[in-house]
C-alpha cells in the first residue's frame, strides 16, 4: 500500500491523499488511482477502486468507509460516524480528544453509567441524553467490546 500513497502524494499534491477526499471525487483522479494500483501491482484486497463492467466503483471498505465519514469544506476527514451517519455516535478530534462520544459524553461513561444504574432511562435523564443516544452508545461500546 506504501507504494501507492506515495505515488498518490506526488500526483495530487496532498500530505494525507486517503484522508483528502478531493482527489478521488471525479472520475479522471478515481482513473489515475486505477492506474496506480495497477503500476504498482497493489493487491487486490487493498485496492481502492475497482472497473467493474464500464464503470469505476468504489472498492466495497472504501464505499463502507465513505458511508461513516464528514468532511471538511476542503474535502478532508472531519470526523467519524463509526455506527454510520444516522448514529448519534461521533469521533471527533475536536471533542472528547477523539475518544467516541455523544453529544460531547464519552460513550465509555455512558456505559458506566448504565453498568451502574442498571436503566437506559435513567442514564438517559441522568446525562439528558435521548433513549436512542443511549442505546447507540452502549452498542457502540458493545462492539468495541467485541473487537477487544
Amino acid at each position: 500500500m506504501r507504494p501507492i500513497i506515495q505515488r498518490m502524494r506526488e500526483e495530487f499534491g496532498v500530505p494525507y491523499p486517503l484522508a483528502h477526499f478531493k482527489p478521488l471525487v471525479d472520475t479522471a483522479s478515481r482513473e489515475l488511482v486505477l492506474q496506480l494500483q495497477q503500476e504498482t501491482n497493489l493487491d487486490e484486497a487493498l485496492m481502492l477502486v475497482r472497473l467493474k463492467g464500464d464503470q469505476l466503483q468504489w472498492a466495497e471498505p472504501v464505499a463502507a468507509f465513505l458511508e461513516q465519514i464528514d468532511f471538511d469544506a476542503q474535502g478532508v476527514v472531519w470526523r467519524i460516524r463509526p455506527l454510520g451517519k444516522q448514529s448519534p455516535v461521533v469521533i471527533d478530534p475536536e471533542v472528547s480528544f477523539g475518544i467516541p462520544q455523544v453529544r460531547g459524553i464519552r460513550t465509555e461513561i455512558i456505559l458506566e453509567a448504565y453498568a451502574e444504574k442498571g436503566d437506559v432511562g435513567q442514564v438517559a435523564d441522568d446525562w439528558h441524553l435521548t433513549v436512542d443516544e443511549v442505546q447507540a452508545a452502549l452498542q457502540w461500546e458493545a462492539r468495541r467490546g467485541m473487537a477487544a
